[in-house]
């Protein structure tokens, strides 16, 4: 069992307590929230979701805890959650916070069944003759031996709109059917004849086959779902008269004749205006504070000061979650906030507020099941569907990939596709292939960290079907250049109605077994180390979450710094060095400094920063990182480099008696290079939580870790990764 804590301060969640949760637990985690006196007399309910399009709810009890639902647990990945209070008339929001469910062993959802009092007690509510369900409560409670031989269709149900089913209705005599008396007269003449002119639809049934595209129109919505669609971001409901929040701080503070309004939604990078903001008077510049989801202030903020217009355009900062707002208390009725550029046609006299309750996308409990066909998408969503794995756009002339070892090389009639995603034990075909004597090489597979698994050859078939091997994590594949564009890949057995004239390429942005999409997908990514990258414990775990193609260039015993050296060459030695060009990485880490410490190489000074390639001294660890750097920007000044610091070594091997240097010195000099060259850092010395204690935990002697001390060193890895996304 493990508990969330979340502490609720005004309308700010932030956590607390952060506690591992695995994917396929069933009613053991929760969260308990501790809220402030803002929420007192509220009747307060939790709002889960991992998609936009689902919710579910969960009730907060008087300790303030309440329930994960398992649906939400069942796979690993993000949920999100936030809660909403009910007083009367009144309603208090928070924002929204996101946690990692990380992945468990598989399980199916299992949700114990209600016991029949539940059931009986639960029909009951949804009875059209129930009125009353307390006394219905206490009636079972003292009848509970007569109920029990009731079955819960016993008793009339409402649907969800609260209507009758009509398999509830007795149509057994024709006595017992509806009557032509029980209808109006206006149903009446709309049934004359045998064609009616007028007819109501049930629920359900009216499919997608029966209405066009596009003719859902915002007219037809009924008032709730127009409420999603409102553009304005203002709610004139929430206004707070007499207070401002403060653009450099963060701060609420006491202002008279200034008006506040908080909590409202932001997207980072995305473009608002502000219009009539009636803040152009050069008493007061405080207009939008931004803030993270965590309630952190983000600078900087928007002030109108010296702005004689009427409006206010911005952007949302990297960061930013939501914002708040003041105004002269005067001017608050007429205050919009909008998505996009000014827009003269949006005014106060067509607009409502936002109903913040909504997030503006039709929830999918409003759509008929199985009525969003393929023809119903746009083209930038169908494209996701489309089924043939093979991509035109990525096809490589001139190389094939041998079936025997799994090597790229040069074919001059060859066509080759990389990093073909896979599911291990799944069934894929290939038709459209080069006749027997053409190119024989059909696909190789791979594990998730590069490692070539087995391949498969073709004669004189067709097509091919192939089960993906154990481990599998994607394929690449050849083809005769010739009949490139009548190769196809699809899963599942053969099918003669799947051609090159009916299919269009996959869209190689969706991939069906990477369980986080970020724009990392696809990567080439380079570890270059000693032998904790030479390990290989921690780096296929960055790779099955971010879809990378992986280069391991770590070396055992060697060092950052030190002399030039032919058996164990340093990491600055040219052999080094183009063994990363080589392998063409668009993010590379670096991690060194554990064999520096037994080899007595010293730090150096922040002098080497600044000297030239030639000048450095590479025998000290801060000129040989720095000669590093900046070799392999030079190179490639697009490269995204991250470098690791050196993490816990027990006792310094006893080395440092003659240096007096210890690992944290070698650490604080991996700090200072990637301060003075502005890239990022994983800190594994201060944030691994290697020590005395976790040793024989997570290390599998004095300075390696193990499997579960690999798994840490993937976590920094991936949150900082997660933290630095490249635009593509």
């Amino acid at each position: 069992m493990s508990t969330i804590n979340v502490e609720c301060s005004d309308q700010v969640l932030a956590f607390t307590n952060m506690p591992v949760i695995s994917s396929g637990d069933q009613n053991v985690d929760k969260i308990k929230f501790t809220f402030d006196s803002n929420w007192d007399g509220y009747a307060i309910t939790c709002v889960f979701y991992q998609q936009r399009c689902e919710y579910y709810y969960g009730l907060v009890d008087a300790n303030g805890e309440v329930n994960i639902p398992s649906e939400l647990l069942s796979i690993n990945g993000f949920i999100n959650f936030g809660v909403v209070g009910v007083n009367g008339s009144r309603k208090l929001t928070s924002n929204v916070l996101k946690y990692k469910i990380v992945e468990g062993v598989y399980t199916e959802i299992d949700d114990p069944s209600d016991d029949i009092y539940d059931q009986i007690m639960n029909e009951l509510k949804d009875c059209v003759f129930v009125k009353d369900v307390e006394t219905i409560e206490q009636t079972l409670l003292k009848d509970a031996d007569t109920l029990r031989g009731y079955a819960p269709s016993h008793f009339a149900q409402l649907n969800s709109n609260g209507k009758l089913i009509s398999s509830q209705l007795d149509t057994s005599s024709d006595g017992y059917k509806i009557q032509l008396i029980n209808l109006s007269e206006e149903v009446q003449a709309a049934m004359a004849g045998t064609a009616p002119v007028i007819s109501s639809v049930e629920d359900e049934s009216l499919t997608s086959s029966k209405y066009s595209n596009k003719s859902v129109i915002y007219k037809k919505l009924d008032e709730k779902l127009q409420g999603v669609f409102d553009w304005n971001f203002i709610s004139y409901d929430n206004w707070e008269d007499g207070y401002y929040y403060n653009i450099l701080t963060g701060a609420k503070s006491a202002y008279p004749g200034v008006s506040c309004v908080s909590g409202i939604p932001v997207i980072e990078g995305e473009t608002y205006t502000i219009a009539n903001h009636g803040m152009y008077a050069l008493w007061f510049n405080h207009l939008v504070a931004f803030y993270t989801n965590d309630g952190t202030i983000v600078t900087p903020g928007i002030s109108p000061y010296g702005d004689s217009n009427d409006y206010k355009t911005f952007t949302v900062p990297q960061t930013a979650a939501y914002c708040n707002i003041t105004v002269n208390t005067n001017n608050k009725s007429k205050v919009l906030m909008y998505e996009g550029e000014y827009d003269a046609n949006k005014t106060v006299s067509n607009t409502n507020k936002i109903n913040l309750n909504w997030i503006p996308q039709i929830p999918s409990s409003h759509l008929e099941n199985n009525s969003v066909t393929y023809n119903k998408l746009e083209d930038k969503f169908s494209s996701i569907f489309r089924w043939n794995y093979i991509n035109q756009d990525h096809a490589e002339d001139g190389y094939y990939y041998n079936y025997t070892n799994g090597q790229k090389s040069t074919f001059t009639n060859g066509t080759a596709y990389s990093n073909i995603p896979v599911i291990a034990g799944e069934t894929y075909t290939f038709t459209g292939l080069a006749p027997n004597g053409y190119i024989n090489h059909l696909v190789c597979f791979y594990k998730a960290d590069g490692t070539f698994i087995s391949g498969i050859a073709h004669g004189s078939e067709t097509y091919k079907t192939v089960t993906a091997p154990d481990q599998a994590a994607y394929c690449c594949a050849s083809t005769y250049s010739l009949y490139k564009s009548n190769f196809l890949m699809y899963k599942g057995e053969y099918d003669s109605t799947k051609t090159a004239s009916n299919y269009d390429k996959i869209s190689s942005e969706w991939l069906p077994n990477v369980n986080q999409l970020t724009s990392w997908n696809g990567k080439k990514f380079t570890s270059f180390g000693d032998s904790i990258t030479a390990g290989a414990t921690w780096q296929s775990y960055v790779i099955s979450e971010f879809g990378l193609t992986h280069t391991n260039c770590g070396v055992g015993s060697t060092t950052i710094a030190g002399p030039s050296n032919a058996e164990l060459p340093c990491m600055w030695e040219d052999v080094r060095i183009n063994a990363v060009k080589e392998s063409n990485p668009d993010v590379i880490t670096i991690m060194g400094g554990a064999n520096d410490i037994w080899r007595r190489n010293l730090i150096g000074s922040d002098t080497e920063f600044t000297a030239t390639l030639a000048n450095k001294d590479k025998t000290t660890f801060k000129g040989a990182y720095s000669y590093i750097i900046e070799t392999l920007l030079t190179w490639k000044p697009t490269l995204r480099i991250f470098l690791m610091t050196t993490s816990y070594g027990e006792a310094d091997y006893g080395y440092n008696a003659i240096t007096g240097l210890k690992w944290t010195d070698y650490a604080q000099a991996t700090r200072d290079v990637a301060n003075y060259y502005g890239v990022p850092i994983i800190d594994l010395a201060n944030e691994l939580g290697f020590n005395k204690l976790t040793k024989s935990t997570l290390m599998a002697d004095s300075i390696h870790p193990n499997t579960a001390g690999g798994k840490r060193i993937a976590e920094l890895v991936i949150h900082t990764f997660n933290k630095i996304q490249p635009i593509n």
